[in-house]
């Protein structure tokens, strides 16, 4: 299998066909000059983390710290670890559906800030 390599503006791009890409935070683990990507790294190079080296140790969501929740996350891998490193994704669409009716009629009408 032959590996496609994108330069950082592909990824942005596409994003951009689907809605309005975050800027994502801290910036100091950004691409340079491309706000929207976030860089996940166990690399150090020259004693300097290339990417946040703490990101995706248990479950998370992402960008859930804003006014409104992401509607999508995209990932690129450049570089894959030999073990490990996988990713799970979870339809929270379907996991609300799967509630029993009660404890759906009680997350009616509230918001994530209310909860």
């Amino acid at each position: 299998m032959q590996s496609v390599v994108l330069s950082p503006a592909d990824p942005v791009g596409i994003n951009k066909r689907l809605g309005q890409p975050n800027e994502q935070l801290p910036r100091q683990y950004c691409l340079p000059g491309y706000p929207e990507i976030f860089v996940i790294s166990n690399i150090i190079e020259n004693g300097r983390a290339l990417g946040r080296t703490s990101n995706g140790f248990g479950w998370h969501s992402d960008m859930i710290y804003g006014p409104i929740a992401t509607a999508l996350t995209a990932l690129y891998i450049v570089e894959a670890c030999k073990e490990g490193g996988a990713n799970i994704f979870a339809n929270l669409y379907a996991a609300y559906e799967a509630l029993p009716e009660q404890e759906r009629r009680a997350l009616e009408g509230r918001h994530r800030a209310q909860l």
